[in-house]
């Protein structure tokens, strides 16, 4: 089946980076609404790969029905996963801005009691460490991702221990010491 106008399957082509970034952000809206009890990391690659597919559909099904040459089909495809890619990688980072977010809030804090520095006490009962402590051991315990035996926590095996030297091996790669 030919598509009727290669311009507008030239738009679409184009558009499906951001309809796999849409697919993403739906998904992970929908399992957060639902509360499966999927920690945040398995949510986020749920719905990463959610968008994945939804991107690859568009691309299987118009790349075929263009005119192209084998190598600009494989250039197209590369260019529209690794744009996906890269849009589901920033959509993850602004998810996480909660860890950055502390800090900002604490330098807010610094900046509205200038030239009076904010009291110690004040800033320690407003952001306690143990509670913090708390709630994210409870939250990574919760995802499944470290596990409580015997008075200690252990990490867990699993997709997040393979995502973490996945990065330390890009970090010496792109940043070699």
């Amino acid at each position: 089946m030919k598509v009727p106008d290669p311009t507008a399957a030239r738009w679409l082509l184009t558009a499906a980076p951001l309809l796999g970034l849409a697919v993403n952000v739906a998904v992970q809206l929908g399992l957060c609404r639902l509360r499966l009890g999927f920690g945040q990391v398995r949510r986020q690659f749920l719905s990463f790969g959610a968008g994945l597919v939804a991107a690859g559909l568009v691309l299987a099904l118009l790349l075929p029905r263009l005119r192209l040459g084998a190598w600009d089909r494989a250039g197209c495809l590369a260019l529209h996963g690794l744009s996906y890619a890269f849009l589901g990688f920033l959509f993850f980072n602004v998810i996480n801005l909660n860890i950055s977010s502390l800090r900002i809030r604490m330098l807010k804090e610094f900046l509205a009691q200038h030239p009076r520095p904010l009291p110690d006490d004040r800033l320690r009962a407003k952001y306690n460490v143990r509670d913090m402590l708390t709630a994210r051991l409870e939250r990574l315990a919760g995802g499944r991702q470290i596990e409580l035996r015997d008075g200690r926590y252990y990490s867990r095996r699993g997709t997040v221990v393979l995502i973490g030297h996945f990065f330390a091996g890009l970090r010496a790669f792109l940043l070699p010491e």
